[in-house]
């Protein structure tokens, strides 16, 4: 007899060490989104949890830019239809936000209309960078430019060294009464462009649901989406394949392409389950009934 729910969260992928604070906090938010009875909302209610918690990089917890700023992006896919945010930068969870866009005729937004959006909706504002992350900032960004920018300019641009990697992202999948559904969000990468858009917000990149898989994907945006591995994986379970297989089929080849890259979770519509990186560490915790 299948499994009539499953829910399986990641805290990214691309971790030197796991912290054993993201490891309580990944646990305390698959069990509550566990208790909702839609996959719709457990999937996003997941991940607003774990938003909030501050230990991962995605809401309250998201890291800084180029210019020690923050900016969100989320996206969230249910029954045939998908919400995303990008470049959100007030908005305390770009989750709760991709989840209402879901139901609005524009279901992609971002930047300041998508903050604005947020504001109407009366959705809790982002809070500023405690001290200890403003200090780290100016520590990360002294050591790359020997100074701490004020604004975006040529020369900024001419110096700017920095490498596309990072961990944290925090997504989630959802098998419950049948129905499938997908959200991930993401703070981007640390001393990021100011305007970056990885994967998270990418449809069949760093999220994705349909009647066959739900997935979400973490790791170095700008390969996934080169790579699609959501997309991939749900073709190949739609034409046969096991989802165990073809996942690990689809890590290994994101890794011969691209270079260690990406991870991902997934469940299909018949209560199968993967998990699979090739870069670095991925926390990821799972709940079945």
């Amino acid at each position: 007899m299948l499994p009539l729910r499953i829910l399986v969260l990641h805290g990214g992928t691309g971790w030197k060490e796991i912290k054993e604070r993201a490891v309580f906090e990944i646990e305390r938010c698959a069990e509550e989104g566990f208790g909702f009875d839609s996959a719709l909302d457990a999937v996003v209610e997941a991940v607003r949890c774990m938003e909030d918690s501050g230990a991962f990089n995605a809401g309250k917890g998201a890291v800084y830019d180029l210019l020690g700023n923050r900016s969100l992006d989320a996206g969230v896919s249910f029954k045939g239809k998908i919400g995303a945010v990008a470049n959100v930068s007030a908005t305390r969870n770009a989750i709760l936000l991709a989840r209402y866009v879901m139901d609005l005729p524009p279901h992609m937004i971002s930047g300041p209309q998508a903050d604005e959006i947020a504001r109407l909706l009366g959705l809790p504002p982002l809070p500023p960078l405690d001290e200890e992350k403003r200090k780290k900032y100016e520590e990360d960004i002294r050591k790359v430019l020997g100074y701490i920018p004020k604004e975006l300019s040529l020369d900024l641009l001419s110096f700017f060294k920095g490498k596309e990697e990072g961990s944290g992202t925090v997504g989630a999948v959802a098998l419950i009464d049948g129905e499938l559904a997908a959200a991930t969000s993401t703070g981007g990468i640390r001393l990021k462009m100011p305007g970056r858009v990885g994967d998270s917000p990418i449809y069949g990149a760093g999220f994705y649901s349909d009647e066959v898989i739900a997935c979400s994907a973490t790791g170095i945006g700008a390969k996934i989406v080169k790579f699609m591995p959501c997309l991939k994986l749900a073709e190949a379970v739609r034409k046969g394949r096991g989802l165990k297989e073809a996942g690990r089929e689809i890590v290994k080849a994101s890794k011969d392409m691209l270079g260690p890259s990406m991870g991902l979770i997934a469940v299909s519509s018949k209560g199968e389950v993967f998990w699979g990186t090739n870069y670095r560490k991925m926390l990821v915790s799972m709940k079945v009934e």
